[in-house]
């Protein structure tokens, strides 16, 4: 299977619980509707979610059930390190 057509995204969502798609900072139902159109444009779309390691684990939670919603089946989690 050819990755070359796979687009990678970051989402990260701070101690604040402020989203960003990419750096530019986005609500949740934002984020819906630009995945729903990424996802129109690249069906091999796969999403990193990058959160701050005190974030509570129900708003990944939310951001992952945004993804499915979305139809967007490869999604990887990391969390930033501490310092």
């Amino acid at each position: 299977m050819s990755r070359e057509n796979e687009a990678v995204y970051v989402i990260s969502i701070d101690n604040q619980r402020r989203l960003s798609l990419e750096d530019e900072e986005v609500s949740l139902s934002d984020l819906t509707l630009k995945l729903d159109a990424l996802r129109e444009s690249n069906t091999d779309l796969a999403v990193i979610i990058r959160s701050d390691r005190d974030i509570p684990v129900q708003a990944v939670i939310d951001i992952m059930d945004t993804l499915k919603a979305a139809d967007i089946t490869k999604v990887g989690i990391v969390t930033k390190p501490e310092g």
